[in-house]
């Protein structure tokens, strides 16, 4: 089916409104109507609504400073369901710093995270990156809106750590991830890791998944985005 046809089909159904932003893709998926994802919830909730549903979910907000780039900043807090969100550098987990910003509705998907993590023996996230840059090329997309984070190691609850750019183990950009046809790692870890980022696909709460299989410059992180104003996903 061509591109063009694709997005026919998506808009016939609803899925892409004439206004959003569209993607050229392979591995995208389109929304259909019926499509229950908790992505999609979280990307259409006003400020207010996303900040009452962390009230109502028990999640600590840690206030952050105004951000003109961010809709709802907030301060990452350091645990959610016990899992642990720390800094990949030692360095830096070891420094006294203020905990990163992030907007309202990627933290909402990074509990969703942390349940994902709890079924899959993972103790901590170790992250590199989420809010950066001034300006966000498109209002509620990327870093500088806070709605992405970069991943670049998890710590199992037996205290291995499995770094993405060591442990990934891919099968070279342009490969499957997830999902029928992926070709799965052999090793260990890489299975372990693996098994992470596809129970992350399966639970819906990102529509951007990027990892080394995407291009080379996702060769040492998982990028992982609630990006607003898209019908589409993509896992690669």
């Amino acid at each position: 089916m061509s591109l063009l046809q694709t997005l026919l089909i998506s808009v016939i159904a609803g899925a892409v409104l004439p206004t959003e932003q569209i993607t050229r893709n392979e591995r995208a998926i389109f929304s259909t109507v019926t499509d229950t994802r908790p992505v999609l919830d979280y990307i259409a909730l006003e400020k207010d609504d996303c900040l009452a549903r962390l009230t109502k979910r028990g999640i600590e907000q840690l206030e952050a400073p105004p951000v003109p780039s961010i809709d709802a900043p907030l301060r990452l807090p350091k645990l959610l369901r016990g899992v642990r969100f720390e800094h990949w550098s030692a360095p830096m987990r070891s420094a006294k710093v203020p905990r990163p910003v992030l907007d309202c509705r990627l933290l909402l998907s990074l509990d969703d995270m942390a349940k994902v993590a709890l079924r899959h023996d993972v103790a901590a996230i170790r992250y590199n990156s989420l809010y950066r840059g001034r300006y966000a090329r498109n209002p509620g997309q990327r870093h500088a809106a806070g709605v992405a984070i970069d991943i670049n190691a998890i710590v199992t609850t037996d205290d291995h750590e499995l770094v993405i750019k060591r442990d990934f183990a891919g099968h070279g950009v342009g490969s499957r991830t997830c999902g029928l046809g992926a070709p799965w790692p052999l090793d260990t870890r890489a299975a372990t890791l693996r098994q992470f980022v596809c129970g992350l696909d399966a639970a819906g709460s990102f529509n951007l998944i990027l990892t080394p299989h995407y291009d080379r410059g996702h060769q040492d992180h998982l990028h992982l985005e609630v990006r607003r104003g898209i019908r589409w996903r993509i896992t690669q």
